[in-house]
């Protein structure tokens, strides 16, 4: 048991979040923590964490544990400095390693054999500690999670404070996966990360050996990596070994035998208030009473579960009108520029009557600014967007620019249909979650999820047929995630989203548009259909060159395979040097010149072990 959850409760004013919840996660599990938005999964992180204390219970787990966390260490000052701090710790027992190491050469340390043999002694702790846990790859691990959470060497000595929120995340993540800790907990990794990132972390996860706790609204890495499901349901945890679709499969046999033991409650009370009833109408008062104090002790000994009863918001976009025309959107010749980077490049590109359209790329890569360009609300540089006679945009922007802050959610709605009533606007605002008085929120005090529900209701009051959606799923739960795909599948218009959600990819989109480097590749098949492309493209490229690349080239591929077992040998044989090295300081503890040269033979090792490290950590980027 690595990680223990022992009946906590937690509670805010008169609502109980968490009841009695206890769970246990083993060495190496791969858990993932689900429930519908608001139903407390960021808190219980937050609880493990030790960043909030409950009411009651206990959280013990054993060894280090690490959290991906928005909030980056102040004094770090470059985005190299953020990672390496990660290992502030086994840095310090470095410089102890080199002050230990120093101390031998002082006369009144080598001259008094008893310091001389403990001065030896904690050098060989602090030696053995700082290569077991990794202290002579830093510099390879710290640029190896950089390249895959997307920064270069030319990213590492910038001051994180200038990053976007996204850049921000991503750092987070790497420092993270730096620290390798032994119970990794992770609240939404995938967001703000590209596809390519994602598909690394996924890989990364798969093979991580330690225990990886995860929130996610990611389908697809749940699908391939859960060995362990965390259900939050009406401030109860429920456990569910295997995958995420025996997960489901499981789920769902609870339910039904909640709703028919809860039917079976509610059918012998029914009766025996019929019986009570009966019992007063025909004057046998104390025949009844009896009866009603024996159903009060049967409900009372009843520890009823109840189901969450929470509806997924209900979503359907219908355009008033359809364009004739087979073509509905054409760009010629785009080019953006932010000042000297160059972000779309003579872009052009056609839009056919009804297509589901996915816009992928990398972070970075011009995505939201196309799409921006598309929907009239940037002008690019240069080129042209026509559209057909009676296409008219509707656009969905990650951040909410359509909505006004200053309004409430009624009256955000009446801004779009002046004539509608009350009571219209508050039931549309109804399907989509907002009940009681929350039609007098603010829209500057909506969450992330609720800001996209309150987007996607203005969408469905006026609907135009172009749907451009700038990643339509971001902050959403599952089920508001299936009731978004669930409309665009009704939907009669055409659709172009940015998404890095794999599932909305695959179930929704025809076609995929590639942004890398300011060009655009078009794809005409799913996303699954995509990446067998991508792989059978690899393999077709890796026998070109077996076949027919002349031997200069065949030799350069063979010397990168040969980079990384020539380091790892290289590694092997100074790590060996170095333990016949302090063995032989053990052995001449009492002759200072032989000390000393053994000291200059121990650094040079030692340079030479963190080289190989270097060198095996470029040969792995090369393969």
């Amino acid at each position: 048991m690595v990680l223990e959850v022992t009946e906590i409760q937690k509670s805010y004013g008169n609502r109980d979040l968490f009841r009695d919840c206890s769970f246990r996660l083993q060495a190496g599990d791969k858990a993932f923590l689900v429930g519908i938005n608001g139903s407390g999964k960021t808190t219980l992180l937050r609880m493990i964490t030790g960043e909030l204390e409950p009411d009651q219970g206990e959280v013990h787990h054993r060894g280090t544990l690490g959290y991906l966390d928005q909030r980056l260490e102040e004094h770090s000052t470059t985005i190299y400095d953020t990672v390496q701090d990660a290992f502030a710790w086994l840095m310090e027992t470095e410089k102890e390693l080199i002050g230990a190491q120093e101390l031998l050469a002082q006369e009144e340390v080598y001259r008094n054999p008893d310091r001389m043999q403990r001065t030896m002694e904690r050098i060989e702790r602090l030696e053995h500690t700082f290569r077991i846990y990794g202290g002579y790859k830093l510099e390879a691990v710290t640029r190896s999670v950089l390249h895959a959470m997307g920064f270069g060497p030319e990213d590492y000595q910038r001051d994180p404070a200038t990053l976007s929120g996204g850049q921000k995340s991503r750092l987070s993540l790497a420092r993270l996966i730096a620290q390798s800790p032994d119970v990794m907990v992770l609240d939404e990794p995938t967001n703000h990360l590209d596809l390519v990132n994602i598909q690394w972390l996924e890989n990364f996860l798969r093979q991580y050996p330690k225990t990886v706790l995860t929130v996610t609204h990611d389908r697809t890495l749940m699908h391939s990596l859960a060995n362990r499901i965390l259900e939050l349901d009406s401030g109860r945890i429920y456990c569910y070994p295997g995958t995420y679709r025996r997960y489901l499969e499981q789920r769902e046999n609870r339910y039904k035998d909640i709703r028919r033991s809860n039917q079976a409650y509610k059918d012998k009370v029914a009766k025996e208030e019929a019986f009570i009833r009966q019992q007063h109408s025909w004057g046998n008062h104390i025949q009844a009473k009896s009866r009603q104090k024996q159903l009060e002790k049967f409900q009372q000994s009843q520890d009823l579960v109840e189901v969450d009863q929470t509806q997924p918001f209900s979503a359907r976009f219908t355009p008033e009108f359809f364009p004739a025309a087979q073509t509905v959107m054409r760009a010629s010749g785009i080019r953006k520029s932010y000042s000297d980077n160059q972000v779309l490049r003579r872009v052009s590109l056609e839009i056919a009557s009804g297509e589901r359209v996915g816009i992928i790329g990398p972070n970075g890569s011009g995505k939201s600014t196309l799409l921006r360009i598309l929907a009239g609300v940037e002008t690019p540089d240069q080129g042209t967007v026509e559209l057909a006679n009676l296409v008219r945009v509707s656009f969905f922007s990650q951040e909410h620019r359509e909505l006004n802050s200053q309004l409430n959610l009624i009256a955000q709605l009446r801004e779009i249909r002046p004539t509608a009533t009350d009571y219209e606007l508050r039931s549309l605002l109804g399907k989509y979650q907002f009940s009681g008085e929350d039609h007098l929120k603010s829209v500057s005090v909506l969450s992330g999820g609720e800001l996209s529900r309150l987007s996607f209701a203005c969408l469905e009051l006026d609907c135009g047929n172009l749907l451009l959606l700038d990643e339509p799923t971001n902050h959403l739960d599952m089920d508001g995630i299936d009731a978004i795909i669930d409309a665009i599948n009704h939907y009669q218009g055409t659709v172009v989203a940015i998404s890095h959600d794999r599932h909305f990819l695959e179930v929704v989109c025809q076609r995929l548009l590639l942004i890398n480097e300011g060009q655009l590749e078009s794809f005409a098949g799913s996303y699954t259909q995509y990446q067998a492309h991508l792989s059978a493209q690899r393999e077709e490229h890796k026998n070109q060159e077996r076949q027919q690349a002349p031997p200069v080239v065949e030799k350069r591929f063979k010397v990168d395979r040969y980079k990384v077992e020539r380091a790892e040998a290289d590694i092997a044989y100074w790590e060996r040097c170095i333990e016949e090295l302090e063995a032989e300081v053990t052995r001449h503890a009492d002759d200072h010149e032989k000390l000393v040269e053994l000291g200059r033979q121990m650094d040079r090792a030692h340079a030479e072990l963190e080289a190989s490290y270097e060198r095996w950590g470029e040969a792995q980027g090369e393969k």
